[in-house]
Formats: structure tokens, C-alpha cells, sequence
């Protein structure tokens, strides 16, 4: 997993200093419960636990016995169950629920791209939900916003008076990391992702989606309803 400091601004939660028993969770990819107010990612493979809170924070776990420690710190994880492990750090521990079973993104998926802050990224089309089609701005002027399915599309800046900017043909795709994992958050039912645009350059801009009412809102002012 790389350029976590980077993956924060696609609100990505990392607390993956908790608990587990290598006999009763599968190696695998996991995310915490939907509900809870900062996401964690969970990736357990062969004896290492690695987890990233906040989509910014990776601590790497090595097992040890029942428990699985921390490389940087005292803090350990103990396995719950099958779908649940606990933190143990500063005499305080926490249980994380892993109500979502993550399966990697196959690498042909996935494209590396050149960071805005430097280093290498991970971008897809693949999402859990129909994010191709034509976004309405949030305003009187006509902004075009179009995300095609092949990862093109078109992208025009509004104005500070709200009206229509420069448009570019862009490329697209939604940030990983380059385990296949999609950068994510949840919160209060809305899921929010980093959506990554190509003009000149490339550039990070917020995605929300609220699976409630089926509404995808890109940079705050333009939404597709599915």
C-alpha cells in the first residue's frame, strides 16, 4: 500500500490495530461496518495483519501466538470471530466489526498514475455502483460533467460566480490502492471516494455516494441519480 498521506483526501479510514486469530479469519481483504464513523481496511495475509484507518494511517501487525503485534508500537490485535477483531492500545480496546468481506480488484483493472503530490497511484472503473453517465451541476448554468464507462469523459470548471468554465476531455478512474482495494469512507449511509481527472494533469476530486436514494455527488456541485 503506498502514498497513504495522499489517499487521505479520498477520505479513506485505516485502523487496522486490532485483534485477530489467523485460524478463524480468512486472508483476505476487509473493510469495518458500513455504519461506523471512520472506516478501517484490513488486509491479512499468510502472518502479517495490515490495516489503514482514515485512509491515511497503515500499521503493519506480525503474529504472534494468538495475538498479532505491532512493528512500531505496543499495541497488539486479538481475533473476536470469523468477522470481528479487537485493538488493544494505551490500556483501552475496541472492537472492529468487519461486516464487509472485500475481494481484490483483478491488477488488469487497475492503472498507475503519477500522484499530484508525487509517487505512484492506482486508479479503476470498477465501483460497486453505475457511476458512467451525465451529472447535473447543482446551479443555473449548463456544466457539463460526462464520465464515460472506458474511463473518459468531459469535465468543465464552474466559475466563482457559478457559471461555465473551461471544459476539458478528460480520463477518470476511482483511487486504490495497489492491492486492488478502493479507497473509501462511509459515513451516515454515504460512501465517498476519490474520483481522479485528467486534464493536463491529474487532479483529485470528491465523490459521495448516498445508496439510499441512489444519488452519486462529484466536487459538491454536480450529482447523477441512478
Amino acid at each position: 500500500m503506498k502514498n497513504f498521506t495522499f489517499y487521505l483526501l479520498a477520505l479513506l479510514f485505516l485502523a487496522g490495530c486490532y485483534g485477530l486469530q489467523a485460524q478463524t479469519l480468512k486472508p483476505g481483504l476487509y473493510a469495518s461496518d458500513p455504519n461506523a464513523s471512520i472506516t478501517t481496511y484490513a488486509e491479512l495475509k499468510n502472518d502479517v495483519l495490515v490495516t489503514v484507518y482514515a485512509g491515511k494511517y497503515e500499521t503493519k501487525y506480525i503474529k504472534n501466538g494468538n495475538s498479532y503485534v505491532s512493528e512500531s508500537s505496543a499495541d497488539y490485535i486479538t481475533i473476536e470471530s470469523d468477522s470481528s477483531y479487537k485493538i488493544h492500545s494505551n490500556g483501552k480496546a475496541t472492537v472492529v466489526n468487519l461486516l464487509l468481506d472485500l475481494p481484490k480488484l483483478d491488477k488488469k483493472n487497475l492503472r498507475a498514475i503519477d500522484l499530484p503530490t508525487g509517487g505512484t497511484g492506482y486508479i479503476t472503473q470498477k465501483v460497486p455502483f453505475n457511476i458512467a453517465g451525465n451529472y447535473t451541476f447543482d446551479g443555473s448554468a449548463n456544466v457539463v460533467t460526462q464520465l464515460n464507462a472506458d474511463g473518459t469523459g468531459k469535465f468543465q470548471y464552474a466559475t466563482e460566480a457559478g457559471q461555465a468554465g473551461q471544459m476539458f476531455d478528460i480520463q477518470w478512474g476511482i483511487l486504490c490502492n495497489d492491492s486492488g482495494q478502493h479507497l473509501a469512507s462511509y459515513r451516515d449511509g454515504v460512501s465517498a471516494y476519490t474520483l481522479m481527472i485528467y486534464t493536463n494533469k491529474w487532479e483529485a476530486v470528491g465523490l459521495q455516494f448516498a445508496k439510499s436514494i441512489g444519488r452519486i455527488v462529484i466536487n459538491r456541485d454536480r450529482f447523477k441519480d441512478k
